[in-house]
């Protein structure tokens, strides 16, 4: 879920400030029907070899987050950025066709 709307904290990452960025929402925990999201700056999620989980882990516990819920974030980020990642080098595919007649 992109978010137009500009957040005032840094990006758990690169620290930047995030009122100059367009960020995405990334759900990070669950508690009943109570989900927690983290922010974090579009620029970090297209590009997940510069991420950092251990920077990230210590800049949300900064922000207020316990250590538990800081490590869950961060992991959640990296997830999330991996998803989106695309390959270095073309994959073979190969298909078995079988027409019917």
């Amino acid at each position: 879920m992109e978010n137009q709307k500009r957040n005032w904290l840094p990006c758990p990452n690169c620290r930047e400030n995030m009122l100059k960025k367009v960020s995405r929402s990334i759900p990070f925990l669950q508690r009943g029907i109570t989900i927690i999201l983290v922010q974090v700056c579009t620029d970090c999620l297209t590009d997940p070899h510069q991420l950092d989980g251990e920077r990230m882990t210590i800049s949300l516990m900064e922000e207020g987050l316990s250590q538990d819920e800081a490590q869950k974030a961060s992991q959640a980020i990296l997830t999330e950025a991996n998803k989106n990642m695309v390959p270095a080098e073309p994959v073979a595919v190969q298909a078995d066709v079988i027409f019917a007649a």
